[in-house]
């Protein structure tokens, strides 16, 4: 699969750069970026080439909070779809499974996974390709994006219940404390916000039924003309890829989103010298080797996210992979 972001999604981390004082062109400069490809409405760019703009950013720019306030800013600019799609949600939770369904216009590399547990929600950062580099200031611009996101579309009415990074806690946290009153964490197994459940049936005030089924069809059409080109086995890797955090991924599921029954979409990769088992075996293989390789992630957690029941399914699945059990393969790498 190819891991990708959007123009859209640079000209809003790059929105940034003139509001702290620095010319844009000088970042892309150093990042051995073409700009004129930012005026091809549509165009998207490698993962790869994204992680080395925002790598010349950090380098460039001396702000000690720069994700912070980065991702604090970043939703000034309210015109992408993905934005418009929450602000015509219902209510909060409506939003915030819109803005996790339709978040690959943005970027596949990365997105966010929603979940509920007892009395708590959680918005916790995931990425799928090694091609981009989470840095300490990439992390805290991603939560800080999303409590932007979440502040706006609430009227500010949702407070966080806690605050949870990876990386170790900065000398000075003064700006994480502004930005988002709530107990914060340092050395966690994963970046996320977590906020009460209550908030989730609060309305989004500016909503509108019409206007929001009618951008919900413009971004399927848009997944579509992004995601659905190439061959079938290609475009089956591709959905059972965005699938795999909660979702089903059985052929019928898959057949359903591609509108052809299961035994054509068999026979229609059976052409293709490909089975759909053999496709969603090579995603989990690839996924489960990233998270083992790159997250501190519980192996009992990486297998649900790949769609697992049982940590002792994934782990049996795995060592016909690869040879070792998950643990002996992440010992390999510490």
């Amino acid at each position: 699969m190819e891991f990708t972001a959007s123009v859209e999604y640079v000209r809003l981390i790059m929105n940034y750069a003139p509001l702290s004082g620095f010319d844009s062109f000088r970042i892309y400069q150093k990042a051995g970026f073409d700009p004129s490809i930012l005026e091809k409405a549509g165009a998207r760019i490698p993962a790869d080439q994204f992680n080395a703009i925002w790598e010349a950013l950090e380098e460039i720019n001396p702000d000690k909070n720069l994700g912070l306030h980065l991702g604090e800013k970043i939703f000034i600019f309210p015109g992408h779809i993905l934005f418009l799609l929450m602000l015509n949600a219902p209510t909060i939770k409506d939003a915030i499974d819109k803005f996790c369904r339709y978040f690959n216009l943005l970027a596949n590399f990365t997105s966010p996974c929603f979940s509920t547990e007892k009395s708590l929600a959680e918005m916790t950062i995931h990425f799928h390709s090694n091609e981009f580099s989470p840095t300490r200031h990439a992390n805290e611009g991603i939560l800080s994006a999303y409590a932007s996101v979440l502040h706006r579309i609430s009227e500010k009415k949702i407070h966080f219940d806690g605050v949870y990074f990876t990386h170790s806690q900065p000398e000075d946290i003064s700006e994480h404390q502004r930005i988002f009153h709530a107990p914060l964490f340092f050395d966690q197994i994963e970046n996320k916000l977590t906020f009460s459940n209550e908030y989730l049936a609060l309305p989004v005030l500016l909503s509108n039924q019409n206007i929001l089924e009618t951008l919900e069809q413009l971004a399927k059409k848009l997944q579509e003309r992004i995601y659905s080109c190439g061959p079938w086995s290609e475009k089956v890797s591709k959905l059972v890829m965005g699938m795999l955090q909660g979702e089903k991924t059985a052929i019928e599921s898959i057949s359903r989103k591609l509108a052809v029954s299961p035994r054509n979409l068999q026979n229609l990769l059976k052409k293709e010298g490909m089975t759909y088992q053999k496709l969603l075996d090579h995603v989990r293989k690839e996924q489960a080797m990233y998270f083992l390789e790159n997250e501190t992630l519980p192996i009992s957690e990486i297998a649900h996210l790949l769609g697992y029941s049982e940590q002792s399914v994934f782990s049996r699945a795995f060592k016909r992979w690869v040879g070792f059990s998950p643990g002996q393969y992440r010992s390999k790498f510490k």
